[in-house]
């Protein structure tokens, strides 16, 4: 039987022996920052008086340009957490990385906490929230802005800003899936 003792060691053999390591992360890895997780983002929206739809509907684009102001109080009630920090298996995976032992990150999550734990090589299947756009000039935008107004809006047309994730409506991109596929067809050890 594996007790959690013996998992930890087992997990220290397996890294130590490994020379290409590949992290595939998701949300889970962010909960130690005061991220919820897609459950814990479920909760909250079943928990509001004023939502009746799920995280799919919060996140499609057509919710997010056409009743702006909700979508920003949901959103930063789930999602946009700016003052997170990497927590110890973000530093962790960023160790391996400077000991040359990981050779990069793929990861569903838009948190940017890989890089800001120092982690060089992170490809980001859905981008990061500091991806931001004008829904009608297309205007580009880092988070700041989301960060100082309410409910962004475009300083040259006047339009509402959203995050690129949902204005792609959860769309990949490509050319991250790709590299990070890639990367992970390399590996001699796979960290989920």
């Amino acid at each position: 039987m594996l007790t959690p003792d013996n998992a930890i060691e087992k997990a220290g053999n397996l890294i130590s022996h490994s020379k290409r390591i590949v992290a595939f992360t998701g949300a889970g890895i962010s909960t130690d920052s005061g991220i919820p997780d897609l459950s814990g983002i479920d909760r909250i929206l079943k928990d509001d008086p004023y939502f009746t739809g799920d995280v799919f509907n919060l996140l499609s684009s057509s919710f997010a340009t056409h009743h702006p102001e909700e979508f920003y109080r949901l959103y930063r009630k789930t999602f946009f957490q700016p003052n997170a920090q990497p927590n110890e298996a973000h530093h962790f995976l960023a160790s391996l990385e400077q000991t040359g032992k990981l050779v990069g990150i793929a990861t569903m999550n838009i948190d940017w906490l890989h890089q800001l734990a120092g982690s060089q090589t992170v490809f980001e299947y859905w981008g990061d929230m500091h991806k931001n756009h004008c829904v009608y000039c297309q205007r580009s935008f880092d988070w700041q802005i989301i960060k100082e107004m309410v409910l962004p809006k475009c300083p040259s047309c006047g339009h509402v800003i959203i995050p690129d994730f949902v204005m792609r409506n959860l769309a990949t991109y490509q050319d991250a899936v790709a590299a990070g596929q890639a990367l992970i067809a390399q590996a001699d050890l796979l960290l989920i």
